[in-house]
């Protein structure tokens, strides 16, 4: 014990005397944090949403509005079939989709389809979503929603494709301190 006080009180000096030293191990965590305090955010906003409504009507119109009301989702487009949502999603014009079923005012059932290339922000933009479908003001019953899992960023599930490129920001971070 006395050898790593020794150690201890040794690394104080050196660093208290070396004044970039003092100045790295101060300086760098604060301007750390400040930059990664607004670089990553878990806010979701203006989520771009294609809404596919087969056959309009008075609730998928209601339901069209409260999911553009807020600050949340923004309506890119609304089409009558489910063909040009590939091209959505490859363009980056859509990180959801809202699948209406035809005649959606009898079977009330719902398909919502994600851009999963950020999967913590998939599942924010899923719950946002179910909670808008899921508020008061439905009216005549409960509304069925199909949740589909599909993978269209990293389709074999496998994590080298997630956790390399963090990975290799981490070390980059840690050789530049």
């Amino acid at each position: 014990m006395t050898a790593l006080l020794g150690l201890l009180r040794k690394e104080a000096y050196h660093i208290l005397r070396d004044r970039r030293t003092l100045t790295v191990l101060l300086l760098l965590p604060v301007i750390q944090v400040i930059i990664f305090g607004y670089a990553i955010r878990t806010d979701v906003e203006n989520v771009r949403m294609v809404i596919v409504d087969p056959s309009p009507d008075h609730l998928t119109t209601e339901m069209r509005n409260r999911l553009s009301a807020g600050r949340v989702f923004r309506i890119v487009a609304v089409v009558p079939r489910t063909a040009p949502l590939e091209e959505f999603f490859q363009t980056g014009r859509a990180q959801a989709a809202l699948v209406f079923e035809p005649r959606f005012a009898e079977r009330r059932r719902v398909l919502l389809i994600t851009d999963a290339t950020e999967p913590n922000t998939a599942a924010t933009i899923q719950a946002y979503v179910f909670n808008v479908l899921r508020e008061k003001g439905l009216p005549n019953g409960v509304l069925q929603i199909v949740p589909q899992a599909r993978l269209r960023f990293n389709p074999t599930a496998e994590s080298k494709n997630l956790f390399v490129p963090g990975l290799m920001t981490f070390v980059l971070t840690i050789i530049s301190s």
